[in-house]
């Protein structure tokens, strides 16, 4: 099986991402079962490494990145596992901060692939997996066979019933919670606070973001019945000394090079690593020197990042980290980062009261390295291109507020495309105020919302043009910008994808497989 072949393989099952697969012949919606069962067979993989397990409506990708970054720096074999994905899906799971390989891709999914058939005779009542369940499923098996010293797991949707959901972290974190996903996950932030507290363990740690009080009382509610202690991590951790100053993106190690692991040429010849299962997560983590050699990446093929200007704008902070202030270069703009930040400096406390060893100096280089791209990303400076993959109302409101505190004054024009499950009218509510002109557009994502009738109700409050392609949309925004005005490129993750391939910065690309759409909603 090659990259292309396991990529159709994923594709190929119930994905609630892409919106393919729904009808009568779809397992149960959320389920812990399958998964559980599916690990089970191939031997419980999510049990031989550390973890940190985040949730959130917002801030949870950031958060994730900030922490990777930092305990790189302070000398740990790392696991990130994200989604959605860029450019490609093995960016969703990443070794130190790399993308693993395409052939260590193919060789995982070959051994899910035959977890998955015993998985349908041993357990036909559970029905087939889904494709994040299978993506989920390999990510841990990777983290395990590359014997990272601790992971950091993003949470897909919700919490409580989420795939990740079976893993036992040193701290569970819940960022910024707003309204999302009503449908599945309630109508009310109580409702869906439940479901994202669902990832607090019993005995655990909960370390959350400032959020409302009814949200709040859920989080306090669920960590008294589960005896777990919660920290409030508010914004004082984390203050702003300068809005903006250049930065040069090359000097930082995680945004240059990244490395890439290699197994080997096939499963039979991965060396596994002793497992370490409950001990890993009741003992201080210390950096991994029995690293298989088939599992070490030191030696790999590095590929490095164009860059399309060396002034890339970075915020300056204060931060209190283990005790001290100091005074460092974080690179995610906003507000909201600096919250997001704060969250990150209160994890890396307790993990450090846990035993962890982390140093001052190790978490303010792991700040100043921190890159997590399409969140307010300087595509270019001249002309001036901002990419931000926001999708929710407030997240929109947080982009509004970045622009004016960044940008104050200047003209803003907007390119804007989003998905069919989100309302178009909230999303352009919270960011209008903000943009002088508009053009609509839409990704090539299968659950793209057509522009036209976003475009209709957006042109009596601003001037707005229809584009057929993200492409079609810059070239439109970019003709029609000033010297100094900023073009916000914005309204779906997908969306600020495609203007990042459009400005050359996506490193690799998956191959294009031609999917079937059918069963979309």
């Amino acid at each position: 099986m090659n990259y292309a072949e396991s990529l159709r393989y994923l594709y190929s099952f119930i994905d609630w991402e892409r919106g393919i697969g729904y009808g009568v012949d779809s397992p149960p919606r959320f389920t812990l079962d399958r998964i559980s069962a599916l690990l089970r067979i191939l031997d419980n993989p999510h049990q031989r490494f550390a973890s940190i397990h985040l949730a959130g409506s917002k801030g949870k990708g950031s958060t994730a990145a900030i922490l990777e970054s930092v305990l790189r720096a302070a000398g740990l074999r790392t696991g990130l596992y994200t989604q959605p994905h860029l450019h490609t899906f093995r960016e969703r799971v990443r070794i130190n901060n790399g993308p693993i390989s395409t052939e260590t891709f193919a060789c995982l999914v070959g051994r899910i692939t035959d977890a998955v058939e015993t998985l349908k005779a041993e357990h036909p009542d559970l029905g087939n997996p889904t494709t994040y369940e299978l993506a989920t499923a390999l990510g841990f098996l990777c983290f395990a066979e590359a014997a990272v010293d601790m992971a950091v797991v993003e949470v897909g949707l919700g919490g409580r019933l989420d795939a990740t959901n079976v893993i036992t972290p040193r701290v569970s974190v819940i960022t910024s919670i707003s309204l999302e996903h009503t449908a599945i996950l309630g109508d009310t932030l109580a409702a869906i606070a439940q479901e994202k507290a669902g990832i607090v363990k019993q005995d655990g740690v909960l370390v959350h973001a400032p959020n409302p009080a009814d949200v709040l009382g859920v989080f306090r509610e669920t960590c008294m019945q589960r005896n777990a202690r919660i920290i409030a991590a508010d914004d004082s951790r984390c203050e702003a000394i300068t809005k903006a100053v250049p930065h040069s993106r090359a000097s930082s190690a995680s945004t240059g090079d990244c490395p890439r692991i290699e197994y080997g040429s096939g499963s039979d010849s991965i060396e596994k690593p002793s497992a370490r299962g409950e001990a890993a997560r009741q003992v201080p983590v210390e950096p991994r020197t029995d690293v298989p050699p088939s599992c070490d990446n030191s030696t790999a093929s590095r590929t490095a990042r164009a860059l399309p200007d060396v002034e890339y704008p970075t915020q300056v902070c204060a931060v209190t980290a283990l005790g001290e202030r100091r005074e460092v270069r974080f690179p995610l703009r906003g507000r909201h980062q600096r919250i997001n930040l704060s969250v990150a400096l209160a994890v890396v406390d307790e993990l450090a009261a846990q035993g962890l060893p982390v140093s001052v100096d190790a978490v303010c280089k792991g700040i100043e390295d921190v890159w997590w791209p399409g969140r307010f990303e300087q595509l270019s400076a001249r002309p001036l291109v901002i990419a931000d993959g926001a999708h929710t109302p407030d997240a929109m409101a947080c982009l509004r507020e970045t622009l004016a505190e960044h940008y104050s004054g200047r003209r803003i024009l907007c390119v804007f495309g989003t998905n069919r499950d989100k309302s178009s009218d909230r999303l352009l509510e919270a960011l209008l105020p903000s943009i002088d002109e508009l053009v609509v557009t839409k990704s090539r994502h299968p659950r793209a919302q057509e522009p036209g009738a976003i475009a209709e109700t957006a042109k009596d409050k601003v001037p707005a043009t229809v584009a057929a392609s993200v492409e079609q949309a810059l070239a439109i925004g970019m003709n029609a910008m000033g010297a100094e005005d900023v073009l916000c490129v914005t309204g779906s993750l997908f969306v600020a994808a495609e203007a990042r391939e459009d400005f050359d910065l996506a490193q690799e690309l998956d191959p294009p497989l031609d999917l079937p759409n059918a069963g979309l909603v």
